[in-house]
């Protein structure tokens, strides 16, 4: 078996080549995408990294908590991924917060049907803030 990693556009030409139209994936900009192949050079798996736009860290100041605050935060960091070329946002919320939960959906943000896994790579003493 072997390995390699490929950008968006290498990623492109080899899924063309390789793989029915309704397996091709749409890759963004800064994707990274592992491919196998076998002996015969034949596409055995495929796994992507990509980024995706996730906002997150909002604090208000106690005396300008308000519904237009939270609103015109998120509309300007909206224009920035907009400008950006990006065409969505995640942001994700505590299952047992409904009140954020109810005001995103009034934002337009929908609930996706998915669970969010994470596994650090490294020991708890190596990692570090970047």
């Amino acid at each position: 078996m072997h390995y390699g990693f490929l950008d968006r556009e290498e990623a492109i030409l080899i899924e063309s080549a390789k793989l029915p139209k309704e397996l091709q994936v749409a890759w963004p900009p800064d994707s990274v995408v592992l491919y196998a192949l076998d002996d015969q050079n034949e596409l055995v798996a495929r796994m992507g990294v990509v980024e995706i736009p996730h906002i997150e860290g909002t604090w208000i100041r106690e005396d300008n908590r308000n519904a237009f605050m939270a609103k015109r935060m998120i509309s300007q960091m909206e224009k920035f991924l907009l400008s950006n070329s990006k065409q969505g946002a995640f942001a994700f919320v505590e299952d047992s917060n409904t009140e954020v939960k109810d005001y995103m959906e009034r934002l337009g943000y929908k609930e996706l049907p998915l669970k969010v896994y994470f596994k650090y790579l490294v020991e708890e003493e190596e990692r570090k803030v970047v």
